[in-house]
């Protein structure tokens, strides 16, 4: 029986809950709003199959040092060429690129979209239905009975591609418990995983002021890919546009304040989860290829795997630039280290009930002066 010890070592992928020939364990929201595994003892058989796909547990094990990408790994600077889908890319595109060769091929494509003001996983087979897949979204996913879904697809001899978060690849990877050919996985560059909770109350402060019909844009590009906007709009109508530091969400977020508590031990970075491609935003790119033009957005694409490079490669109507990984890597840190919880924290999530959204993010943002000294103290001695 899957025994939750810390929350620290639970990533809310679900694979315990998809093995388990029991169906006798489910995934609960705490007090945070992230999912844990939750099992019924009177049901058990103590068959061990959920400890056997745990990822923590048989994947990214805490007592091996930090470790570093494969050598065999190779990067690259990438963008679609097509104007429209580059603009409506977080990056470079490059996601809508490989996932429009795979349903060309008759496959079925994995990843996080919009359902009712929340994310969840879910599975396209269309070319018009890609767009609900693209673009960021900074929040868990849920990936409520995905596993399985993705398990039968495979089983049936239909092409997959998934995408995800490395701890979602991970799980993935474990559950099938054997690889398959035609699996094609992407993970992409993760900061960590925001609170579905702390979204919701974002978006019932939005529906407040706006109506029930808003949606949002994490990532619009209207100034360009480096200074991105959150937008916030209903049909052809933008209620605002808001810079990472402007945005109440995005600045909570960025600052650690409300991410899943496995994020700031990540055990799945560098490679670890398994994943073929890595896509990430090619920050540092001006320094790198200063001729290249990426004011639209540019992929930083890692290829883990042979079936990956391959696939990338050969894939039609891209800029593609190999470069250094070492030199790639030193403007993308969230690729290989966690940050630190932010030092309010516990006091945010203790009064998330409590205290109106907004109210309470102001509150924990604006540190006490020896609260902001500890925290710069420790993210100078973690980046040493």
């Amino acid at each position: 029986m899957i025994e939750l010890k810390r929350k620290q070592d639970c990533c809310g992928c679900t694979a315990c809950a998809s093995i388990c020939p029991q169906h006798c364990i489910t995934m609960e929201e705490d007090r945070e709003g992230f999912l844990y595994p939750v099992a019924n003892i009177d049901v058990c058989t103590q068959c061990n199959a959920c400890n056997k796909v745990c990822p923590v547990l048989n994947v990214g094990l805490k007592e091996v040092p930090p470790r570093v990408y494969s050598s065999k790994t190779k990067a690259y600077a990438a963008f679609v060429e097509d104007e429209e889908t580059l603009l409506a890319s977080s990056s470079g595109g490059i996601f809508t690129g490989v996932a429009s060769a795979v349903l060309k091929e008759g496959g079925v494509v994995y990843g996080a979209a919009w359902v009712n003001d929340e994310v969840h996983h879910i599975a396209v087979d269309s070319i018009e239905e890609l767009a609900r897949l693209r673009g960021s979204k900074y929040v868990q996913s849920s990936l409520d009975g995905t596993l399985i879904e993705v398990r039968e697809h495979l089983r049936a001899g239909c092409k997959v591609l998934f995408s995800g978060t490395p701890c979602q690849i991970a799980g993935l990877r474990v559950f099938l418990r054997k690889d398959y050919d035609h699996l094609l996985t992407i993970e992409v560059a993760c900061h960590g995983a925001p609170s579905p909770k702390v979204l919701r109350r974002y978006m019932q402060e939005l529906q407040q002021q706006h109506g029930d019909d808003v949606k949002l844009n994490f990532r619009s590009k209207r100034d360009g890919w480096r200074e991105y906007k959150v937008t916030a709009y209903t049909g052809s109508e933008h209620y605002f546009y808001e810079g990472q530091k402007e945005n109440i969400f995005m600045r909570g977020f960025l600052c650690e304040l409300y991410s899943r508590p496995i994020c700031h031990e990540c055990p799945f970075k560098s490679g670890i989860s398994g994943a073929d491609i890595t896509l990430a935003d090619f920050w540092g790119i001006e320094e790198v290829l200063p001729d290249l033009p990426f004011h639209n957005g540019v992929s930083l694409v890692l290829a883990h795997s042979a079936k990956g490079e391959e696939m990338f490669i050969n894939l039609q109507g891209l800029n593609v630039n190999e470069v250094d990984l070492h030199q790639a890597l030193k403007q993308n840190g969230s690729l290989v280290h966690s940050e630190e919880p932010h030092p309010e924290r516990k006091y945010f999530f203790k009064h998330l009930d409590k205290i109106p959204y907004r109210t309470l993010l102001e509150r924990c943002i604006a540190l006490r002066p020896i609260t902001r000294l500890k925290l710069r103290i420790k993210s100078y001695l973690h980046r040493i």
